[in-house]
């Protein structure tokens, strides 16, 4: 972060030399995103219950 907030106040670019290759990159929001989906798919499931009424 803070070499990210250097770069954009000289109005210069990260060297592509120092770039995140594919490889490198941690894709740290992917289980935020699964659960959320989860989530979403729950809730749908509880939506769609019909109640029933027995007199």
């Amino acid at each position: 972060m803070k070499r990210a907030f250097q770069l954009d106040l000289s109005q210069k670019e990260l060297p592509y030399s120092q770039w995140t290759k594919p490889e490198e990159d941690i894709r740290y929001l992917h289980p935020v995103i699964e659960e959320v989906q989860a989530e979403i798919a729950e809730r749908n499931m509880f939506n769609s219950l019909k109640t029933v009424v027995k007199h």
